[in-house]
Protein backbone atom coordinates (compact mmCIF):
# COMPACT_ATOMS: atom_id res chain seq x y z
CA UNK A 1 0.00 0.00 0.00
CA UNK A 2 1.38 3.58 -0.74
CA UNK A 3 0.58 6.37 0.74
CA UNK A 4 -3.35 7.39 -0.43
CA UNK A 5 -6.16 9.73 0.44
CA UNK A 6 -6.89 7.45 3.49
CA UNK A 7 -3.87 7.59 5.04
CA UNK A 8 -4.10 10.31 6.90
CA UNK A 9 -7.26 11.63 8.88
CA UNK A 10 -8.41 14.58 10.76
CA UNK A 11 -10.45 13.50 13.58
CA UNK A 12 -11.93 15.77 16.67
CA UNK A 13 -10.82 13.89 19.72
CA UNK A 14 -10.06 15.65 22.74
CA UNK A 15 -10.97 18.89 21.87
CA UNK A 16 -8.68 19.27 19.09
CA UNK A 17 -8.17 18.35 15.63
CA UNK A 18 -6.43 15.50 15.94
CA UNK A 19 -4.55 14.06 12.81
CA UNK A 20 -4.17 9.80 12.36
CA UNK A 21 -2.01 7.78 10.11
CA UNK A 22 -4.38 5.18 9.29
CA UNK A 23 -2.42 2.39 7.14
CA UNK A 24 -4.59 -0.99 7.83
CA UNK A 25 -2.29 -3.10 9.44
CA UNK A 26 -0.58 -0.42 11.77
CA UNK A 27 -4.28 0.66 13.00
CA UNK A 28 -5.17 -3.15 13.37
CA UNK A 29 -1.95 -3.22 15.53
CA UNK A 30 -2.49 -0.20 17.48
CA UNK A 31 -6.28 -1.40 18.08
CA UNK A 32 -4.81 -4.89 19.43
CA UNK A 33 -1.83 -3.18 21.43
CA UNK A 34 -3.80 -0.65 23.36
CA UNK A 35 -7.03 -3.02 23.74
CA UNK A 36 -9.25 -0.23 22.37
CA UNK A 37 -11.15 -0.73 18.98
CA UNK A 38 -12.20 2.46 18.58
CA UNK A 39 -8.95 3.52 17.25
CA UNK A 40 -8.83 5.62 14.31
CA UNK A 41 -4.70 4.76 13.93
CA UNK A 42 -1.92 6.15 15.60
CA UNK A 43 -2.51 9.77 16.48
CA UNK A 44 0.71 11.98 14.79
CA UNK A 45 2.25 15.11 16.95
CA UNK A 46 -0.10 18.20 17.48
CA UNK A 47 2.83 20.39 19.31
CA UNK A 48 6.00 21.80 18.17
CA UNK A 49 7.16 23.15 15.65
CA UNK A 50 7.02 22.16 11.63
CA UNK A 51 9.56 19.99 12.05
CA UNK A 52 7.51 17.83 14.72
CA UNK A 53 3.51 18.41 14.05
CA UNK A 54 2.27 16.14 11.96
CA UNK A 55 5.57 14.14 11.18
CA UNK A 56 6.10 11.99 14.30
CA UNK A 57 4.41 10.03 16.71
CA UNK A 58 2.21 11.78 19.05
CA UNK A 59 4.39 11.91 22.29
CA UNK A 60 1.18 11.05 24.21
CA UNK A 61 0.46 8.22 22.51
CA UNK A 62 3.58 6.16 21.69
CA UNK A 63 5.98 7.96 24.11
CA UNK A 64 8.72 5.28 22.86
CA UNK A 65 9.13 4.99 19.79
CA UNK A 66 12.01 6.32 17.69
CA UNK A 67 8.98 8.15 15.41
CA UNK A 68 8.41 10.08 18.64
CA UNK A 69 9.55 13.63 18.26
CA UNK A 70 10.50 14.30 21.66
CA UNK A 71 13.60 12.56 23.51
CA UNK A 72 12.60 11.96 27.37
CA UNK A 73 12.21 8.75 27.24
CA UNK A 74 14.33 5.41 25.69
CA UNK A 75 12.90 5.70 22.32
CA UNK A 76 13.53 2.35 20.44
CA UNK A 77 12.47 0.79 16.67
CA UNK A 78 8.81 -0.56 17.96
CA UNK A 79 6.58 -2.46 15.99
CA UNK A 80 4.40 0.67 15.15
CA UNK A 81 7.21 1.73 12.83
CA UNK A 82 8.21 -1.21 11.60
CA UNK A 83 4.24 -1.54 10.35
CA UNK A 84 4.64 2.47 8.93
CA UNK A 85 7.70 1.34 7.34
CA UNK A 86 6.57 -2.36 5.37
CA UNK A 87 2.93 -0.73 4.66
CA UNK A 88 4.11 2.42 3.20
CA UNK A 89 6.72 -0.70 0.95
CA UNK A 90 9.66 1.92 2.09
CA UNK A 91 11.42 -0.89 4.07
CA UNK A 92 11.52 -4.81 4.71
CA UNK A 93 11.99 -5.09 8.44
CA UNK A 94 14.16 -7.79 10.11
CA UNK A 95 11.98 -8.39 13.15
CA UNK A 96 14.75 -9.37 15.56
CA UNK A 97 15.26 -5.76 15.71
CA UNK A 98 11.98 -4.47 16.56
CA UNK A 99 11.86 -3.89 20.22
CA UNK A 100 8.50 -4.25 22.18
CA UNK A 101 6.70 -0.63 23.42
CA UNK A 102 5.93 0.13 26.85
CA UNK A 103 3.55 3.29 26.10
CA UNK A 104 0.13 2.59 27.06
CA UNK A 105 0.01 -0.89 26.15
CA UNK A 106 -3.87 -2.47 27.23
CA UNK A 107 -4.93 0.56 29.00
CA UNK A 108 -8.22 0.72 26.78
CA UNK A 109 -10.30 3.43 24.78
CA UNK A 110 -10.06 5.94 28.23
CA UNK A 111 -6.12 6.06 27.63
CA UNK A 112 -6.76 7.03 23.71
CA UNK A 113 -9.53 8.91 23.62
CA UNK A 114 -10.05 11.13 27.17
CA UNK A 115 -8.49 14.13 27.92
CA UNK A 116 -6.69 13.48 31.06
CA UNK A 117 -5.62 10.30 31.65
CA UNK A 118 -4.86 9.05 34.99
CA UNK A 119 -4.49 5.36 34.46
CA UNK A 120 -0.68 4.15 32.96
CA UNK A 121 2.11 2.35 35.03
CA UNK A 122 4.83 2.44 32.30
CA UNK A 123 7.13 -0.30 34.12
CA UNK A 124 3.90 -2.59 34.44
CA UNK A 125 2.67 -2.22 30.51
CA UNK A 126 -0.85 -1.43 32.19
CA UNK A 127 -3.16 1.08 33.00
CA UNK A 128 -2.56 2.10 36.96
CA UNK A 129 -1.09 5.69 37.58
CA UNK A 130 0.16 8.98 35.03
CA UNK A 131 1.10 12.24 36.24
CA UNK A 132 2.76 13.92 32.54
CA UNK A 133 1.08 17.11 31.63
CA UNK A 134 0.57 16.62 28.24
CA UNK A 135 -1.86 13.68 29.40
CA UNK A 136 -4.30 16.52 29.59
CA UNK A 137 -3.62 18.30 26.43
Amino acid sequence: MAWGSDALKSINIRGKDTTYLNLPKLTDYAKLYFGCNDIHGVEMENQGGVGSIGNHFEHRMVRDDLMNSAHDYDRQFTEFLALVLEETHWYRVNRQYVGQSITGYKAGCDYINKKCVTSYDPPSRMADVVNHMDFCS
